[in-house]
C-alpha cells in the first residue's frame, strides 16, 4: 500500500490489501461492496478493506431483538445478596420540581419562638 508511512494500518483502518498491511493481532477484510466489517462500527467506504480483529463478533443489530441478553456473571447466586427488610426503608422527602398547585394561605409557625434576647456570638 501507499504512502508507506500509513501501514501497518490500526484497527478499522483502511485500505489493506494483505494480512500483513495491519498491525500485529489483525486481519485485513477483504470487500468487495458494502459488506460490514467485523468489529468495528461506522461507515466504511464501498469496496474498501479494512484491518479487523482476526476473533471479531458480529456488527451489533440496528433494532432490538426479542432475545434475553445472558447474564454477565457465569455462575451468578440463587439468592439475594443481602435479605430483605421487614421495615420499609426511610427515604429523603425531595422537594417537588414545581410549585404546589394549591398552597395554602396560613402562615406556617416557627417550631421555636424567638428569644426577647440575642444570643452572644461564639468566641474563638
Amino acid at each position: 500500500g501507499s504512502p508507506a508511512e500509513n501501514f501497518p494500518l490500526g484497527l478499522c483502518e483502511g485500505d489493506c490489501d494483505k494480512d500483513s498491511n495491519c498491525q500485529p493481532g489483525l486481519i485485513c477484510q477483504q470487500r468487495s461492496g458494502d459488506e460490514p466489517i467485523l468489529g468495528c462500527i461506522g461507515i466504511a467506504a464501498t469496496g474498501e478493506d479494512y484491518c479487523r480483529p482476526v476473533e471479531a463478533t458480529t456488527p451489533p443489530t440496528p433494532q432490538p431483538t426479542s432475545s434475553v441478553t445472558p447474564p454477565v456473571n457465569p455462575n451468578p447466586t440463587s439468592l439475594p445478596s443481602s435479605p430483605p427488610t421487614s421495615e420499609p426503608t426511610t427515604t429523603t422527602v425531595i422537594p417537588t420540581p414545581s410549585p404546589t398547585q394549591q398552597p395554602t394561605n396560613q402562615p406556617i409557625e416557627p417550631t421555636v419562638p424567638p428569644s426577647a434576647h440575642p444570643t452572644t456570638p461564639p468566641t474563638a
